[in-house]
């Protein structure tokens, strides 16, 4: 027995038949809804595969240019995390990191202002570096 593929609204004898086939109007005029709602979609896909790529090309990094400052827990990663492998000597790096960072919660305000000094002073030096490294950038 044979019935309307909905997608192609061509007679297919390949699927399995509905127990009532219609081949009357609505039928037909369902069958060609779905023909150029795929249609459509086809184009769109078409077109989407049409555009090229954008790929951001990587900024090469001057060597001479100043580095960043680091943030405050960087410091304090710094600054504990000898003291977390020797007493843990066989923990991982995931480990000790979240030693530290399970430490640096329970931080108190003080110490954590210490570390936030150190990085508002690096951050300073950095800057006035940075504006040297750009200001002899423009001069050549």
């Amino acid at each position: 027995m044979l019935y309307l593929c909905p997608f192609h609204g061509q007679a297919n004898s390949l699927k399995r038949p509905s127990s009532e086939p219609s081949y009357g109007e609505d039928a037909l005029a369902g069958a060609a809804g779905m023909k150029a709602s795929a249609a459509a979609a086809a184009a769109a896909a078409a077109a989407a595969a049409k555009k090229p790529k954008v790929t951001k090309k990587k900024k090469k990094r001057d060597p001479n240019e100043p580095q960043k400052p680091v943030s405050a827990y960087a410091l304090f990663f710094r600054d504990t995390q000898a003291a977390i492998k020797g007493q843990n000597p066989n923990a991982s790096f995931g480990e000790v990191s979240k030693i530290v960072a399970s430490m640096w919660d329970v931080l108190a305000t003080e110490h954590k202002n210490v570390y936030k000094k150190k990085t508002e002073a690096a951050k300073k030096d950095y800057l006035k570096a940075l504006a040297a490294y750009r200001a002899s950038l423009v001069s050549k």
